[in-house]
């Protein structure tokens, strides 16, 4: 099958490696522009670049995919079908009529839960215990196209964002290529969406990762799993933002909210509005990768004392909402 592909980060790649190991005859890998990235800005491609590079598979990088001279360089590529894996960027109808079999989104929850740019991240923040796949044709709107397979998995309770995100990527890729094979031979057909649970998973921002201690344990510790690593959890100690890069809860310990517990051989445990945290590796601002611990006995942290609320607390509550 001749496949347009449109994707960008890493989770689009395990898509794009499906594709080249079931030997589809991919005619063009459309990405974003290469960006600045780091301290030295150095301008860094796109995950989906690299891979379709390696594998010798023309690359597209237009400033616009909807505009019409961009469409004919598509058209000329004649493919049977377009596949879009976290491209990015909103896709307009001709180009979603511009396949004999449309355009095929993999996407990363159980629709119509979580529709938005990052459904893993919001379920784990929300303390899902199952997540999963979808495939679909998409249309004009927010994830609301006729579903065609799906692959509920369950989510591990230590599980982070990042690595869900990973084990749904290898997943999807699978359910991309039995997607394609059950459309071609009439086995897979498409099922309108129903309303009925849809939600909302809109883009994370900064302040979605600064740890409210003042929900439970339980609760916190499902806000670190969906920001981590991006944006990153924080907690402020006199004001000034710490990333938390490991952490646990400690659901059989009372104490007041953002104060400090105990100070123990390698954590911090800081209480919550029911059970406490354990902080037990962060990053302050400039340094490395330290145990909770040491970061405290550098700063003559103790018991008794207490953290900074973030300088603004973030919405988690469920967007129900099917569009923004």
């Amino acid at each position: 099958m001749r496949v347009l592909f449109f994707g960008t980060p890493h989770f689009a790649c395990q898509s794009l490696q499906a594709l080249i190991d079931a030997e589809h005859e991919i005619v063009g890998v459309v990405t974003r522009a290469d960006k600045p990235v780091g301290r030295g800005r150095k301008l860094t491609p796109p995950p989906t670049k690299v891979l379709a590079l390696e594998n010798n598979l023309p690359v597209l990088q237009p400033k616009g995919v909807n505009r019409e001279s961009v469409l004919d360089e598509f058209r000329a590529l004649k493919p049977d079908v377009v596949v879009v894996v976290a491209f990015g960027a909103i896709l307009k109808r001709p180009l979603l009529d511009l396949a004999p079999m449309g355009a095929i989104n993999v996407h990363g929850s159980l629709l119509p839960a979580y529709r938005g740019v990052a459904p893993v991240q919001w379920s784990l923040i929300h303390g899902e215990r199952m997540a999963g796949v979808t495939t679909m044709i998409m249309d004009e709107g927010v994830d609301t196209g006729p579903s065609l397979l799906r692959y509920p998995v369950e989510v591990g309770p230590f599980e982070t964002a990042g690595e869900l995100l990973e084990r749904l990527g290898q997943l999807g890729g699978e359910l991309l290529v039995k997607t394609l094979a059950g459309l071609e031979s009439g086995e897979v057909t498409p099922t309108e969406q129903t309303e009925e649970g849809a939600s909302y998973a809109p883009k994370l921002l900064k302040p979605h990762g600064f740890l409210n201690l003042k929900l439970s344990a339980v609760q916190v510790f499902d806000q670190f799993r969906g920001v981590t690593p991006a944006p990153g959890a924080r907690c402020f100690w006199q004001d000034v933002p710490v990333l938390v890069e490991a952490m646990r809860p400690v659901v059989d310990v009372t104490g007041a909210p953002y104060e400090v517990l105990e100070v123990g051989s390698r954590h911090l445990r800081l209480g919550t509005g029911d059970g406490a945290i354990d902080l037990l590796s962060v990053r302050p601002a400039g340094k490395k990768t330290m145990d909770a611990a040491a970061f405290a006995r550098g700063r003559s942290i103790t018991a008794g004392q207490v953290f900074s609320q973030p300088p603004e607390l973030p919405d988690l509550s469920p967007r129900i909402a099917v569009t923004p």
